[in-house]
């Protein structure tokens, strides 16, 4: 009996004749391209420039998404994971001394640290890798305030956290920024009625001494002087008189300032 030929085979045997010649076909195309595009040049831009600050050089891109689902209907969030609502310019400081000039950034401070790189010309964002990063300074388009973000072992913390620092000097003050969710509730007879689950924030205060110890500090006067103990009297006298309000940033600042001055 001679062997017959199954056609299905033999057209399957076409098929992947034709689909290999296909692809060799495709990559000598591709091959010949490349060749003839020349070298560019790494130009100034968001675009280039910040492959030098991302995971491994290719682009993370940061979730713009702030809806989720409940039951059979979507609810959004109120508030955001970031210190700051808006992106503000920002200039990043590398540990390598190059510098990144106005990048528009936000800092995620919910669960994980992420400093976020808004990409304008395509409009969705990237996730800065902050092992390359030693500070930043951001800043307020509408009043101009600037905001110093620097490296502090804080909280126990395995790894550095990005904090604000309010003053710096010899005694420097800073605010390690954080955020929790507050789940909705709004299900059976004791709920709260509330659809959307809430960013609060949350802040602590350390004193860096001269010798790089970082102190927590209480929100307090008594915190104050507990970890402020020299001209104990002076300085004491200066929190009374100008009424430090211990929830004001920049009343801390100003009285970091004053007690630095007194070790003149």
């Amino acid at each position: 009996m001679k062997n017959r030929i199954n056609p299905i085979n033999l057209n399957r045997k076409k098929m992947k004749t034709i689909l290999l010649n296909l692809t060799m076909l495709f990559l000598l195309l591709s091959t010949l391209s490349l060749a003839q595009t020349p070298t560019q040049t790494q130009a100034i831009s968001i675009e280039n420039d910040l492959k030098k600050i991302l995971p491994g050089g290719s682009y993370n891109l940061a979730g713009n998404n702030m809806i989720r689902a409940v039951g059979n209907k979507s609810y959004g969030f109120e508030g955001t994971p970031c210190v700051f609502d808006e992106w503000y310019p920002t200039d990043i400081y590398l540990k390598d001394g190059f510098k990144h000039e106005k990048v528009p950034t936000k800092l995620d401070i919910f669960k994980e640290q992420e400093l976020v790189a808004l990409r304008k010309e395509s409009g969705d964002s990237i996730v800065v890798d902050d092992r390359v990063v030693s500070y930043f300074e951001m800043t307020n388009t509408s009043s101009g305030q600037k905001y110093v973000f620097k490296r502090y072992t804080v909280n126990n913390s395995k790894t550095d956290k990005f904090c604000e620092v309010l003053h710096e000097g010899k005694y420097s003050i800073i605010v390690h920024h954080m955020k929790t969710l507050l789940a909705a509730d709004f299900q059976g007879a004791q709920s709260a009625g509330r659809y959307y689950d809430k960013f609060l924030s949350a802040v602590e205060f350390y004193i860096v001494t001269p010798d790089k110890e970082v102190v927590k500090v209480k929100k307090s006067k008594k915190g104050l002087l507990q970890a402020l103990k020299h001209n104990k009297e002076a300085f004491e006298d200066y929190l009374d008189k100008n009424k430090v309000d211990f929830d004001k940033k920049e009343t801390l600042a100003g009285a970091l300032a004053f007690y630095n001055g007194l070790l003149n």
